[in-house]
């Protein structure tokens, strides 16, 4: 979490953090405290490509908000970007799965 906050790419994804009281949550959870797990954290710009609008609702609905941001974790496992497999599935710390995509390179 404090690495988040202190990151400036990374300032919406700590003020969407606190407006759904995920900063108490990672300062008190044992897993936020000492590990491990992988957060995938969304830099501004994709927050940003939202708009104002949406941005906004989420700041107003802090269940779906803490949702969002928690399908953005895996708990307990560090992995790394280039450990990551295509399709491969993953449970989040919110309870579903996610599926990576690889994508090919634009040339």
């Amino acid at each position: 979490y404090d690495v988040v906050c202190s990151s400036p790419s990374t300032s919406l994804l700590c003020e969407l953090a606190k407006a759904a009281g995920l900063d108490a949550k990672f300062k008190m959870d044992a897993m936020f405290r000492s590990g491990p797990f992988t957060l995938f954290a969304p830099i501004d710009s994709a927050f940003e490509a939202l708009g104002p609008v949406a941005l906004a609702y989420l700041k107003e609905n802090e269940e779906l908000l803490e949702d969002i941001l928690m399908f953005h974790i895996i708990p307990s496992r560090v992995i790394a970007s280039e450990d990551l497999e295509c399709s491969e599935l993953y449970r989040m710390e919110n309870g579903y799965d996610s599926r990576t995509i690889c994508r090919t390179p634009f040339i």
